[in-house]
């Protein structure tokens, strides 16, 4: 009998020892295990019992006490077989506390829990990508995909749907927006209309409301005026038009809007509202970008921050300039550098600017390619009553004050000429031309 009851303490030390064995196999598992066996299901779903009887308080920290309390292994412990350890003998006397009743079962062996607790374990993780799956399954519908991936592809509606929002916002927070102008029309008055297309939508800007000042047309009629703004509207065909929405109907289409309202506020904001050091943005000397609204041969017209005015061609370029549609077209965006500002009338502001003042002067290194009585081809850029100027093939402005043909040249004619002074401060070549290579009548 003494011998039998030695038996629960070796059980109770083969179970610590399983037990720390579980929790080292647990910290090497692998990653898609879900937890520690003490806190997975079915792992120890029963604590150790005492000779099958209840359960044993297993609390962690006090497995090195447990094992001080077992059996000195250096005595031989009884042979007792793995059956004999977890079921009772039949002629063992127990207490009846401690002796299995009908209603719970025999306690299974701890192997065998432990591998029913892994299958367990195995089944959870296969079945939860399973899950996941099924509630992939009620994603939306795949949007349009792009050329860009980063981009997205709108629908007619959205566009439509976004356009209008746009529209409607410039008309109740007068936000401008900017249109190519694509077409010029007249109302049964006469009344000139630009056609003005944001996004392929129709906007109507009366010619009243284009900014064009007609000082010298106030006292004609209402025939010659209505003309004129034709006129003026035809040259800026192709430009870039900055407007506020003033009325629109979605049920009809119809936007009309105003480029005056625009360019005042824009000319307010950077012409006379005071910045942080008490003076507006926009100062002499100040390099901006502006719009091209207007090119003929000797001028091309620009708008900055709502502010009209031409540059003359002597200031598009370092070189003479035989025709200023050689060098910019309308629609484009050029630099230019203020020189003088004339805020006296704020209704009526007035600028003076120059294109090449923005890039440095080659004239100075370029005259370096010229001697003198050195004979050079060059292109007639304009004809003056005491000079006529000529653009050499070699990047330097001549003049010349004297022709010997008995031809009078022309613009653009191409022309044989030969230097007879040179001034490096100016950068100019002067001498003579000597024949006419090619007329351009």
């Amino acid at each position: 009998m003494p011998r039998k009851k030695e038996v629960p303490e070796i059980e109770n030390q083969e179970a610590e020892v399983l037990s720390l064995t579980a929790q080292e196999e647990a910290l090497e598992a692998p990653d898609n295990f879900t937890g520690p066996p003490e806190e997975s299901e079915g792992v120890i779903s029963e604590p150790p019992t005492e000779d099958g009887g209840g359960p044993v308080d297993n609390i962690p920290g006090q497995e090195d006490a447990q094992l001080e309390d077992a059996p000195s292994m250096e005595e031989p412990p009884p042979s007792v077989s793995e059956e004999s350890q977890d079921v009772p003998q039949a002629d063992e006397s127990v207490s009846p506390e401690k002796s299995p009743t009908a209603e719970s079962p025999a306690p299974v062996p701890r192997r065998r829990r432990a591998s029913a607790a892994a299958s367990e374990q195995e089944a959870a993780v296969s079945s939860a990508p399973t899950r996941r799956r099924g509630a992939a399954s009620t994603a939306p519908a795949p949007r349009v995909l792009a050329i860009d991936e980063e981009s997205k592809v709108q629908s007619v509606e959205e566009k439509e749907a976004y356009l209008w929002m746009e529209l409607r916002n410039s008309l109740r927070t007068k936000r401008s927006l900017t249109g190519i102008l694509g077409g010029v029309e007249r109302t049964s008055s006469g009344l000139p209309l630009a056609i003005v297309y944001y996004k392929d939508m129709r906007v109507v800007i009366p010619a009243t409301e284009m900014n064009i000042r007609l000082e010298d047309h106030r006292e004609s009629g209402d025939k010659e005026l209505h003309n004129r703004y034709a006129q003026i509207l035809s040259w800026m065909m192709g430009a870039e038009i900055e407007f506020t929405v003033s009325g629109l109907d979605r049920r009809s289409g119809s936007v009309v809007a105003s480029r005056a309202d625009a360019m005042r506020r824009k000319q307010r904001q950077f012409f006379l509202t005071p910045g942080r050091d008490g003076r507006p943005l926009v100062q002499e000397g100040t390099v901006a970008e502006a719009r091209v609204i207007a090119v003929s041969e000797r001028v091309v017209r620009v708008e900055i921050f709502g502010v009209e005015f031409p540059i003359f061609a002597r200031e598009v370029a370092w070189e003479w300039v035989d025709d200023c549609n050689d060098y910019y077209g309308i629609g484009d965006r050029v630099l230019v550098k203020l020189l003088s500002i004339d805020r006296s009338d704020p209704g009526n502001i007035r600028l003076q600017a120059s294109i090449r003042e923005t890039v440095p002067n080659p004239a100075k290194e370029n005259i370096r390619k010229c001697v003198v009585q050195g004979k050079y081809i060059g292109k007639v850029t304009d004809v003056n009553r005491n000079a006529i100027y000529v653009r050499l093939n070699v990047g330097v402005n001549a003049v010349a004050l004297a022709v010997h043909d008995r031809r009078t040249p022309c613009r653009k004619d191409d022309v044989s000429f030969v230097v007879t002074r040179i001034d490096e401060e100016a950068g100019i070549a002067i001498g003579i031309i000597t024949r006419i290579i090619k007329q351009h009548l």
